[in-house]
């Protein structure tokens, strides 16, 4: 049985092997897949582009919501008691 030990040579020889492979597969995947230009309309996942400016809110309520009475109908707003944290 042979034992073979690995010299500083063929380890160097090794990584610049593998990282010759990689910016060749890196290379050749640009080069056959260019990438497509990020400033177009085309939507990306296959769904429809969105129709609605940007900015603009909508709410949509489920069925269980729609019928719901709000319980506080006053023009205050809603009481938050805020602590205050001490600092170390």
């Amino acid at each position: 049985m042979q034992t073979f030990s690995a010299s500083i040579d063929g380890v160097i020889r090794m990584i610049l092997i593998i990282l010759l492979l990689y910016f060749a597969v890196r290379f050749l995947g640009k080069l056959f897949n260019p990438p497509s230009n990020p400033n177009s309309n085309r939507p990306r996942s296959g769904s429809a582009p969105h129709t609605r400016p940007e900015g603009d809110v909508r709410i949509e309520y489920t069925d269980k919501n729609r019928g719901a009475k709000k319980p506080n109908q006053s023009k205050e707003g809603e009481y938050i008691d805020f602590e205050e944290l001490d600092k170390p």
